[in-house]
């Protein structure tokens, strides 16, 4: 079996952005070093969501799940994501969260 052939220097990779053009939802700039949001709040709140259903599907259920954050803004995550369960499941309070 023989090697796909690699594109030659100076030609667009089918797929990848050429550099210096256009992309949306991001600023065209050649510094790396330009910070550029990954996700958005409603992406985060998606994202919480979806785990949790994960969590709840996976443990046939919360009543049993204990959520712990890293000091460095996991433990806020843990919260949210405890609240996320706690509706799911109907519950009046959200899964214990605690630090480590």
């Amino acid at each position: 079996m023989t090697p796909a052939p690699r594109p030659s220097p100076g030609r667009p990779v089918p797929g990848q952005p050429v550099p210096g053009q256009s992309v949306p939802g991001r600023p065209v700039t050649g510094d790396p070093a330009v910070a550029r949001p990954v996700l958005d709040a409603a992406d985060v709140g998606r994202a919480l969501t979806r785990i949790a259903h994960e969590i709840v599907e996976r443990n046939h259920g919360a009543a049993h799940v204990v959520l712990l954050g890293i000091p460095t803004r996991g433990v806020s995550l843990a919260r949210r994501l405890g609240q996320r369960l706690a509706t799911i499941e109907s519950q009046t309070s959200a899964a214990p969260v605690g630090m480590s």
